[in-house]
């Protein structure tokens, strides 16, 4: 789901309600948190968003190891908030888009909560791996 915000709404409020007068089990990562600017960086704040206490190993098995952890919990869900940062993140490849989709698409073990200023649609090229997601858009717009 993409969870949209015009400026002048008050985002932060509903996704701090979502998360705790709810029992989603909704973990919250801020991309804006200098721990999410690398690949790994990312991955091991998910882990930790996530009540985990596992160590990712380096860039060549951080995303199996994290594929495992997933696959011994029931359910996942993420709130990605500040999304719009991601077309910045140069340490954000296609093997990270790739295994985020197969998480969410293929194994179903991955919810993804993503919030931006700007549609999930416009924010990555057609060709990305995460472009055929059937991601529900919601808009939240402020009154003029």
């Amino acid at each position: 789901m993409n969870l949209v915000v015009d400026q002048g709404v008050n985002g932060r409020a509903l996704l701090e309600h979502l998360i705790n007068d709810y029992s989603l089990g909704l973990a919250r990562v801020d991309l804006e948190d200098p721990d999410t600017t690398s690949r790994r960086g990312l991955l091991a704040t998910m882990v930790k968003a996530l009540g985990e206490r596992v160590s990712l190993p380096d860039e060549s098995r951080d995303l199996a190891d994290f594929k495992a952890l997933l696959e011994a919990r029931s359910t996942t869900r993420v709130a990605l908030t500040h999304f719009d940062l991601v077309p910045y993140r140069r340490y954000y490849d296609v093997d990270l888009f790739a295994g985020l989709r197969f998480l969410m698409m293929e194994r179903r073990k991955l919810t993804l909560l993503v919030q931006s200023r700007t549609p999930f649609a416009a924010l990555l090229p057609k060709d990305h791996p995460l472009s055929d997601i059937d991601i529900k858009t919601v808009e939240l717009r402020a009154r003029p």
